[in-house]
């Protein structure tokens, strides 16, 4: 009966909420990544970045080092591909709990974007790296928290003649609340993060502004980007002690909503504790689906995205305070047609790592 009422308010959430979730986004974390990236209302040292008042669900000190190999193989009609293997800069979470107050840090590369075609001078790259400090306070049974993300990378966009080095800041913040019937509740914001993209003195579009600026020398200001908006709500519950089960929703806002445009996300998992067999092992799945970023009617080679649907796989270990967890997603993205005639479609494949410990006082 638990676990019907737990379900039917996890579905009632999926109907009542609007959202949108991108393709560029990457989960964070090898254990939220084995549900899929079901995370926002889920403890665990990736809390830092799904939902900062999360982190009042953990005791002690917690610490995790990961990283991913991402392929992200694109189709174009039946001809082309576009298949660059990326392996994710490390990520690391950090929090402390004492009392009340929570404290943690995050780094972490918060998307992944490569789209090269070999037959038309068309790529795009985006690397990103984000440091984010948080802060979060247990207030009974209800916690806040919030931080700030400062960004630095690289970006290239052939059709926009940009590239160089980029920097951007933005901040986040979320609530938490818990609820009888062991359920979990959770609300993060991440605001949009404007990335200010510098001219790189090797390229030809800043040697066209050093023409008109002789004085020119170095990194000038060259173009700006900007990721989303994204609000996610978020339900955590264990209906078994053994069985935890998580559903999350997001909605996304770009500052290009000519070219992109809302749609629906949602993302859910299941973690199981294999109980008197192995204690100490965890085994984990999920479901997603993403619809596509990018409008119908703007649909390129330089904007491929379609909608995804996904499943995932993981596996987690603790002994002695040390924890290795190992994940497996794979995306389809389903074909979609094209301005320029053409159809497309893809996959992506991601293998997420991490090794943390946590200490208890």
């Amino acid at each position: 009966m638990r676990l019907i009422q737990l379900a039917a308010a996890l579905c009632g959430a999926l109907v009542s909420v609007l959202v949108h979730a991108s393709p560029l986004h990457l989960e964070q974390g090898a254990a939220t990544s084995g549900r899929a990236g079901a995370g926002t209302a889920r403890a665990g040292a990736a809390s830092v970045f799904y939902n900062p008042a999360a982190m009042t669900l953990s005791e002690g000190t917690l610490l995790e080092v990961g990283g991913a190999l991402v392929t992200p193989v694109r189709l174009r009609g039946v001809r082309e591909r576009s298949a660059p293997t990326l392996v994710t800069p490390p990520s690391v979470f950090a929090l402390s709990t004492r009392g009340r107050l929570s404290v943690g840090v995050a780094v972490f590369s918060p998307l992944i974007h490569a789209v090269h075609w070999s037959d038309r001078d068309v790529h795009s790259d985006v690397k990103l790296m984000v440091v984010n400090p948080s802060l979060a306070l247990r207030l009974g049974e209800l916690s806040v928290g919030a931080g700030i993300n400062v960004a630095g990378g690289w970006q290239e966009e052939s059709s926009w003649g940009l590239q160089g080095p980029a920097a951007g800041a933005g901040f986040n913040a979320g609530v938490l609340a818990q609820l009888p019937g062991r359920l979990v509740v959770g609300v993060h914001y991440r605001s949009a993060m404007p990335v200010l993209v510098f001219s790189d003195p090797g390229t030809a579009a800043s040697t066209a502004q050093c023409i008109r600026d002789p004085a020119c020398r170095a990194y000038q200001p060259l173009g700006l980007l900007s990721t989303p908006h994204v609000v996610s709500v978020g339900m955590d519950g264990l209906p078994h002690r053994t069985l935890r089960v998580g559903v999350d929703v997001n909605a996304s806002l770009w500052a290009d909503a000519r070219v992109r445009g809302p749609g629906l996300g949602v993302r859910g998992g299941v973690e199981h504790v294999l109980g008197f067999v192995a204690p100490d092992v965890k085994v984990r799945a999920g479901l997603l689906y993403d619809a596509s970023p990018v409008r119908s009617g703007e649909r390129n080679a330089e904007r491929p995205w379609s909608d995804r649907v996904g499943a995932s796989v993981g596996v987690g270990w603790q002994l002695f305070g040390v924890t290795m967890d190992a994940a497996y997603v794979a995306d389809l993205e389903l074909p979609a047609g094209g301005v320029d005639g053409e159809t497309y479609s893809g996959t992506t494949h991601l293998l997420a790592l991490s090794v943390g410990y946590r200490h208890l006082r």
